[in-house]
């Protein structure tokens, strides 16, 4: 099964596509570490404070 992330930024991907939207930006993202993710014509970028994490933020941008 694929991690949680990958899912998701997924499904995200496929919605902004269908909205033709180019920047997305994500609150409260509360994965437990720091990456980016390549889905499709998307990079989703993400990261979270230090502690407990809360306050974490995502973008999602078009690659095209």
């Amino acid at each position: 099964m694929e991690p949680v992330e990958v899912r998701f930024t997924n499904k995200l991907a496929r919605e902004l596509a269908r909205y033709k939207l180019d920047l997305v930006s994500a609150q409260e993202v509360r994965w437990d570490k720091e990456d980016t993710v390549r889905t499709g014509d998307y990079n989703c970028f993400y990261g979270k404070q230090k502690i407990n994490h809360q306050l974490g933020i995502g973008f999602l941008r078009n690659t095209e």
